[in-house]
């Protein structure tokens, strides 16, 4: 927690690897999870984070956007790849509209919500892979 601009966003961006330090900056402190102590390449591992604006491709539906991520983002085989991406759909309540585009600007799809949680599953998807 703390004020807009404290950088909150930006420490989940480094810990995440989607942005690196600044030139001449350090890091420092532990990062545990569970009072295990991870070292810098191990939060992909335990942990993901969603974005406040998601970057789903419009024309994709949630299935398909969780199949992009897992061939993307893990070493699973096809039929390993199926089974997750079921998995997530389900405990995401995502089944109803797995084949609905997301949809943006130009035409109507998922709702927020469904949009949100979409985004969660892209993430989740490679939790504990490999």
């Amino acid at each position: 927690m703390g004020a807009s601009g404290s950088g909150k966003t930006s420490l989940l961006n480094i810990f995440g690897q989607r942005l690196g330090l600044s030139p001449g900056s350090k890091m420092q402190g532990e990062v545990r999870c569970n009072n295990k102590l991870l070292k810098k390449n191990d939060f992909g591992k335990f942990g993901a984070f969603v974005q406040q604006d998601d970057v789903l491709l419009e024309t994709f539906t949630p299935s398909e956007c969780l199949k992009f991520a897992a061939k993307l983002r893990t070493c699973l085989d096809a039929e390993e790849i199926e089974d997750r991406v079921e998995d997530i759909l389900s405990r995401l309540g995502l089944q109803q509209c797995k084949n609905t585009r997301v949809g943006g600007m130009l035409f109507k799809g998922l709702s927020g919500g469904e949009r949100k949680r979409t985004s969660i599953g892209y993430e989740l998807i490679q939790i504990q892979c490999c």
